[in-house]
């Protein structure tokens, strides 16, 4: 049996990794829309814990916007990282065709599959962070019903 080498199998489990991160997103609207209708159940009430509550779930509007835009470039990579793995599309391909939709971004050329995978990860992570600040601010948020 033939064993391929680490970098082509990278190739094929970053994406199914990165695509887990769809499921994030997914529950991130739920929030969306539950931080939403908090909210609306205060928009008329200001003050005190109101004004308390009212901060958190903007924060946590903000947070899902955040997610929203990491999540956008997760699924980005998705189809990139797919596109290589399926032999599609190489390396210097990628560099040359993004150089050519962004031409004022800095160069990516020369960058090796590790950095690549590396900044995927970031992204990933910079998601569920912002996906788990989210959840928090909210919850604190809905706590606040009980105290207040």
């Amino acid at each position: 049996m033939k064993k391929e080498s680490p970098q082509k199998t990278g190739r094929q489990v970053l994406p199914a990794f990165l695509r887990a991160c769809h499921g994030v997103d997914g529950a991130s609207t739920v929030l969306l829309f539950g931080a939403t209708l908090v909210l609306a159940m205060n928009f008329d009430a200001i003050g005190g814990c109101n004004a308390w509550r009212g901060v958190l779930v903007g924060a946590s509007l903000l947070a899902a916007v955040m997610e929203k835009y990491y999540a956008l470039r997760v699924r980005f990579d998705v189809r990139l990282f797919e596109a290589i793995a399926g032999s599609r599309l190489d390396l210097q391909s990628l560099d040359e065709e993004l150089a050519g939709l962004f031409p004022q971004s800095t160069p990516a050329s020369g960058r090796d599959w590790d950095a690549r995978v590396g900044g995927a990860m970031i992204l990933a992570r910079r998601q569920l962070t912002t996906f788990t600040l989210q959840a928090i601010l909210l919850a604190v948020a809905s706590l606040s019903f009980a105290i207040c």
